[in-house]
């Protein structure tokens, strides 16, 4: 199955140390990614290697591994459901021009999904940069 990628960012006005506080913590996501119901790792924050479970639109398995983080202005995980397997790579930069930050998620996988999750991906990040 050949993979695409998709890049998208979205700026808001909250500061990046909460931007990155929201990514640190797995019990935030689904306050500002709507897609996701439920998250369980194998530990609180987000860290090289933990492993967990998301629940999307509460009936969708999504098995994860963090692979890297640069706190706090990078990290990076692969996401698979059955045979969909993906890699998303996620920034945050403080934005000194205009104030607050911009969140940038780039997604590697099946076209056809990337195509369609390019939409959820714009409103979970500009839920994520909102103050």
């Amino acid at each position: 199955m050949a993979h695409h990628s998709v890049v998208v960012s979205r700026h808001g006005r909250a500061d990046a140390a909460t931007v990155w506080g929201r990514y640190a913590r797995f019990d935030a996501w689904s306050s500002w990614a709507p897609q996701i119901s439920r998250v369980t790792a194998g530990g609180e924050l987000l860290a090289p290697g933990v492993r967990g479970l998301v629940i999307a639109a509460h009936l969708v398995r999504v098995h994860f591994v963090v692979l890297d983080v640069e706190a706090p202005r990078r990290w990076r995980w692969r996401v698979s459901s059955g045979p969909l397997t993906m890699t998303l790579t996620h920034l945050v930069d403080s934005d000194e021009v205009r104030g607050g930050t911009t969140a940038t998620v780039a997604v590697v996988g099946p076209r056809w999904f990337v195509t369609f999750y390019r939409l959820l991906m714009w409103v979970a990040l500009g839920r994520l940069v909102r103050p």
